[in-house]
């Protein structure tokens, strides 16, 4: 296969280059890479303060029906009865009556309508106690039910569904 051969009246066209005005690539990967940055800023920023206005949001509901009801009751202490059916656990005697004391410091009465002993549930009436004062209750357990003072978990509910949880 012969070569071809090019003759003198061949001329090769050299293309002028112009001057190409633009970014340079690194130039262009940082622009990128700013505007990527402040756009995730901005996102986050917003995504941040609208959670914050939800939490702010919840905890004040919570709070003003808190006030509403004017339920705040601290548990102090609960003991139990000494009878001789009940055995002794680990040195301590067991009983078949509960009986605590509460201290509401809100603004309202606080009444229980129901309590629950170690997940067992009591429908009584145990009485009421006044807006900053201390309570007493006294709360008889099923017949042949005995329970120990530590690990001792009550539970008292109002009719407004509030409820109060203490645990020895």
């Amino acid at each position: 296969m012969p070569l071809p051969v090019f003759s003198a009246s061949c001329r090769v066209r050299r293309r002028r280059h112009s001057p190409r005005r633009g970014v340079s690539e690194l130039y262009a990967s940082l622009l990128m890479l700013g505007v990527t940055l402040s756009f995730g800023t901005v996102v986050a920023g917003l995504a941040l303060s609208q959670f914050g206005v939800s939490s702010s949001s919840a905890a004040a509901g919570a709070s003003q029906q808190a006030h509403r009801y004017g339920t705040q009751v601290s548990f102090l202490y609960a003991t139990v009865s000494q009878p001789g059916s009940c055995p002794v656990y680990r040195g301590a005697p067991e009983g078949s009556t509960v009986a605590f004391e509460v201290y509401d410091y809100g603004s309202q009465p606080y009444t229980p309508a129901e309590a629950s002993v170690n997940r067992t549930l009591y429908f009584t009436t145990l009485g009421t106690v006044s807006g900053g004062a201390m309570g007493s209750f006294t709360l008889p357990l099923h017949p042949g039910t005995c329970t120990h003072q530590t690990g001792l978990a009550v539970m008292l509910e109002d009719s407004n569904g509030d409820e109060v949880e203490f645990v020895t």
